[in-house]
């Protein structure tokens, strides 16, 4: 899927403990695991996490109707298995915006595989809404819940969050918005909090902004040279929302920045 989705969904997964996030991987995830895989063109999974009861879960993120999806899946259980020697729940999360073509099988005359293919878009908006987990709120914009609800509830629940994380969680949100168009929207209204005009949360805003479009950058070019730690230190937030737009169809780290 598109890299800079495919980032923020993980870190969204990584910070949330919500209804989504514990029906995929089987509750509260008590390990992430990064393997990679000998023989496969693609060897990073997205996500390998493994929960209390020390059981794997596998969480594959698509935003497209990719018809070669199941039979990666089906290698990827084959890796994993060979490699880690346990069961592995295969699961495929799909957020595009087109209707849902692929199957959640990969089937040969001789082979007859099987996976979990959720579509968030069919997921249930309301109980989403409603949760306590930020990340399950973000989520919501992309079922078919009402906008102006998941809006106010992300809103809300952006207040409530520390200064520093504040500003990655906005950031973050506006990212996964561009997943049903509403980048526009999405940043008008989270910057309406009007946070940056607070003379002591205003820089821990700010701070918590840059570093949240490091940890993307560096997820994506790799180790940072120090001359884009020296732009970022005295970066305005007109510029850091400029560079973070900039990144989204950067195919170089320069081009973010020219």
């Amino acid at each position: 899927m598109a890299h800079h989705f495919d980032v923020s969904l993980k870190m969204l997964f990584q910070r949330s403990d919500g209804i989504v996030a514990q029906d995929v991987f089987g509750g509260p995830v008590v390990e992430w695991l990064n393997v990679e895989l000998p023989e496969i063109r693609n060897p990073r999974v997205d996500m390998l996490a493994r929960d209390a009861a020390r059981r794997l879960h596998h969480l594959e993120l698509e935003s497209t109707n990719n018809l070669a999806t199941p039979r990666r899946i089906a290698e990827y259980h084959l890796a994993l298995h060979r490699t880690l020697n346990e069961e592995v729940e295969m699961n495929v999360l799909y957020v595009g915006r087109e209707p849902l073509r692929m199957r959640g099988e990969f089937r040969t005359r001789s082979l007859d595989f099987r996976f979990r293919l959720i579509d968030v878009s069919a997921l249930d908006g309301g109980p989403l809404i409603e949760s306590e987990d930020i990340g399950d709120n973000m989520l919501a914009l992309l079922t078919h819940a009402d906008r102006e609800a998941v809006l106010r509830r992300v809103e809300m629940q952006l207040g409530l969050l520390p200064p520093g994380l504040r500003g990655e969680s906005a950031r973050l949100f506006v990212i996964l918005s561009g997943l049903r168009d509403m980048e526009e929207t999405v940043a008008r209204r989270v910057h309406m909090i009007d946070l940056m005009e607070n003379k002591v949360l205003g820089p821990a805003i700010l701070k918590g902004e840059a570093s949240m479009l490091l940890n993307q950058m560096e997820a994506r070019f790799g180790t940072l040279p120090d001359w884009v730690h020296l732009k970022m230190a005295g970066a305005k937030e007109e510029q850091l929302f400029a560079w973070g737009r900039r990144l989204l169809l950067a195919e170089t780290l320069e081009s973010v920045f020219n």
